[in-house]
């Protein structure tokens, strides 16, 4: 039986090495990486296998970095396993490490009580962060199993992703229970039904200034296998989703840029091996004069804001068409023009090497 995507948590913070020792030792992760590690590092990592089936491995617990003040923990299972638990213990680690949840992602398939830990789930992850003797913050966690009569608000940043404001719910609670002692307010979440994606805008667009200088500084210090089996690590890292799959070395993502166009992600590879990712950062421009103009600007504009954040490139070229590149030890960033739209790559060495020879 095959492990598949479950459940994603999103946190963010600051993470020192001790506090990193802190977070896999309350989640019962084994150690890989440091701190500092790069973007796309695995930190971390929990198999375990089925309680009545020893041979099945049931889920498998990951620790990645995906920004640098930014932290996924992901939920590998088989279909039907109970993840609540394993849920209530990442998220209580997380926070008693002093990180901030920012967005659970549940995958489509995951029954719903999955989404939100259970009081039970919560208490047992507790129980292990005391048996671990992890230092864990002072103030209750309390999940509603039940929606309360005012559900606490939230805002809907995805499909996908639902952000509850906790201010507004600890408000609510302390006028409600206010003849109680008084203690650490409460954090509660109930369930709310998840409203429709945003229309996206409509008309040219491209990226913004922090927009492709985030994305990037993401690619050019991305860390990753460069296998075409291996894509799940990217989409975790950019927050890619709904993969085509064309072939075995060619897969297509929605890079959620909020466009119809300024979306599309390209993997090309080579007998297995990646050698391509390609971002396509600005929308198709009409083929006009007036279509050339926009796109031209903002390729300058691109390629100022990355000289800036970058520093200068290794290379400018200007044959069929320009470009300009940063060339690392094994990749390279590239700004591409490519007349009526802009692209951003990071690509091997080994294969721009080869495509400037065949040019």
């Amino acid at each position: 039986m095959k492990v598949i995507r479950r459940f994603r948590l999103v946190t963010s913070g600051r993470l020192d090495q001790a506090q990193l020792e802190e977070l896999r030792a309350a989640i019962g992760l084994a150690p890989s990486g440091a701190a500092d590690d790069p973007v796309g590092s695995e930190l971390g990592c929990r198999t375990r296998n089925h309680p009545r089936y020893p041979s099945i491995r049931a889920t498998i617990i990951t620790l990645l970095r995906t920004a640098a003040d930014e932290w996924s923990i992901t939920i590998d299972a088989i279909p039907y396993f109970d993840i609540a638990t394993s849920i209530g213990l990442v998220e209580v680690g997380c926070r008693a490490a002093g990180l901030t949840v920012i967005g659970r992602h549940l995958s489509a398939d995951a029954a719903a009580s999955d989404a939100t830990p259970s009081a039970a789930s919560l208490e047992r992850a507790r129980k292990n962060l005391e048996e671990t003797r992890t230092h864990m913050w002072d103030a209750t966690l309390t999940f509603a199993t039940t929606p309360p009569a005012e559900a606490p608000p939230a805002r809907i940043t995805s499909e996908d992703d639902v952000t509850f404001d906790y201010a507004a719910a600890t408000e609510m609670l302390s006028t409600r229970h206010a003849g109680r002692p008084e203690s650490k307010p409460p954090l509660v979440a109930g369930r709310i039904s998840v409203a429709q994606p945003t229309p996206r805008p409509i008309g040219w667009q491209a990226l913004s200034d922090n927009e492709i200088a985030d994305l990037a500084e993401k690619l050019r210090t991305l860390v990753w296998s460069w296998r075409m089996d291996d894509l799940l690590r990217l989409a975790i890292v950019f927050g890619w989703r709904d993969p085509r799959i064309h072939s075995g070395d060619w897969v297509q993502f929605d890079a959620g840029f909020g466009s119809d166009t300024v979306d599309t992600v390209d993997i090309v590879g080579f007998d297995g091996d990646a050698v391509r990712v390609e971002v396509t950062v600005s929308t198709q421009a009409a083929d006009t004069p007036d279509g050339r103009v926009i796109t031209l600007a903002a390729y300058a504009r691109m390629a100022e804001v990355l000289t800036g954040s970058i520093g200068e490139p290794t290379d400018r070229l200007d044959d069929r068409v320009a470009e300009i590149r940063w060339t690392g030890p094994e990749t390279t960033l590239r700004l591409i023009d490519f007349q009526h739209t802009v692209r951003l790559q990071v690509v091997t060495n080994d294969w721009l090497s080869a495509l400037d020879q065949g040019n």
